[in-house]
């Protein structure tokens, strides 16, 4: 069933986010059968439905399980490029001597965010990128 949610998450053109949480949903209940444990495919399509989610750590963690399973899904390329693609949203958050990260960690309140709205061509949220640099803002 997760595989008819993802394919179907694609076929219709990659933007209802629904299909990839009930695909996810059917993984999760899948992997409850102790044989369907063992299917490294089940990992490395669960970890495809978090990746455009863009839950990166549940996607590394899919990625990493379906690697150990069965190497030649090459999943750890798919772990790297995650990792890549961090890397480069990280450095992109750069400014000379203090990184954006750093300045909204400084906020006292959301409203000081809409201060820093020169930013807001990058295609991510900044909440995401302040907590996976150990930032808990609220």
């Amino acid at each position: 069933m997760g595989n008819a949610y993802l394919t179907s998450f694609f076929a219709s053109g990659a933007w209802d986010k629904a299909r990839l949480h009930h695909s996810i949903k059917a993984y999760q209940n899948a992997e409850k059968d102790e044989t369907m444990k063992l299917n490294p495919d089940l990992y490395y399509n669960c970890a495809t439905a978090y990746k455009y989610l863009e839950n990166y750590e549940s996607a590394i963690r899919g990625f990493e399980a379906a690697a150990l399973k069965d190497p030649a899904l090459r999943a750890d390329i798919e772990v790297q490029k995650i990792i890549n693609l961090l890397d480069k949203l990280e450095n992109a958050m750069k400014v000379p001597s203090v990184t954006i990260v750093s300045a909204l960690a400084n906020c006292s309140t959301g409203h000081e965010l809409t201060e820093l709205s020169h930013w807001s061509h990058l295609s991510f949220s900044l909440d995401r990128v302040m907590l996976l640099n150990g930032y808990a803002y609220m």
